[in-house]
């Protein structure tokens, strides 16, 4: 299963077969390329992530987007902001790059970036009103990677989002799944034990915190089943399909049926009295 492109294979004889979550992002690409010549956007800067992925569309495009005249004021790669990094470790990144935006004459900045890259996107957009400084890099058309996703840290919450109003995006297909609201409305952090996700997804979703026993007391907002996901800010939890979710779902069900297929076939040869096992796996099977 491959969110992106496809991994590059040293050994040509060692091909493999995979399920692609996402349309193929050099079809993307071409559609960004050929939204910039349509508006005449030919200086332009760009800003990517320091993956994989990132350097690869470093690599493979900047020099296709050359050849069509389009030009670039600067380029600036920058290391994804995780969950658990120490944010001191990014800052002089993000005022290096704010810099940058706002001495810039490019008014069109294309962001590459991956489903989490919304953190230091954001990041980067509100860089001006935490320091508080007067100048920001403002008359920007931003063009954002399909496969970002709007997510956003805890302290993030509250952060002003208008700055992303405006930005352009190629959607990512999704379908409404039937019965998916009711699903969402039946998730309850204190009935689903097993699922220790659940609960560690309240906690930051809701800022509050799990006591240890019943007659635990504490000073910070308890968790509790009054709290519905509902009620959270659409930049901290989405109630609708997203793309990116509803690839994740496809591509669940491609292994399940893969695994009943299997299965099925296993049993229906032990019905028949043959007891071979299955032998000669391709590289594409999953093996139990």
């Amino acid at each position: 299963l491959l969110y992106g492109f496809a991994p590059r294979m040293d050994d040509k004889n060692n091909l493999f077969s995979f399920y692609r979550m996402v349309p193929d992002e050099a079809i993307q690409y071409a559609g960004i390329l050929q939204l910039l010549l349509h508006f005449k956007w030919t200086w332009i800067g760009f800003i990517a992530d320091d993956s994989e992925n990132g350097e690869r569309f470093v690599q493979d495009m900047l020099p296709v987007f050359s050849q069509r005249d389009i030009c670039f004021a600067f380029i600036g790669i920058y290391h994804s902001l995780g969950f658990d990094d120490d944010l001191q470790g990014t800052l002089r990144w993000m005022v290096e790059m704010h810099n940058k935006l706002t001495n810039s004459t490019a008014n069109v900045i294309i962001f590459y970036g991956e489903a989490d890259s919304m953190i230091n996107f954001r990041w980067l957009l509100c860089l001006p009103t935490l320091l508080n400084e007067v100048q920001s890099p403002g008359g920007k058309v931003w063009v954002l990677t399909g496969q970002m996703d709007f997510t956003s840290l805890n302290y993030q919450r509250t952060w002003d989002i208008e700055g992303i109003h405006g930005t352009l995006s190629f959607a990512v297909h999704s379908n409404k799944l039937p019965a998916f609201q009711q699903f969402l409305h039946s998730r309850k952090h204190l009935g689903i034990k097993e699922d220790g996700f659940i609960r560690a997804f309240w906690a930051q979703a809701f800022s509050c915190v799990f006591p240890a026993s019943a007659s635990d007391e504490t000073d910070e907002d308890p968790c509790s089943e009054k709290k519905m996901l509902e009620n959270l800010p659409g930049p901290v939890f989405e109630m609708h399909m997203t793309g990116q979710s509803y690839n994740i779902y496809n591509a669940v069900y491609v292994v399940a049926h893969a695994l009943h297929a299997m299965f099925s076939s296993k049993s229906k040869s032990r019905t028949m009295g043959e007891r071979r096992k299955l032998q000669n796996h391709q590289s594409w099977q999953v093996v139990v």
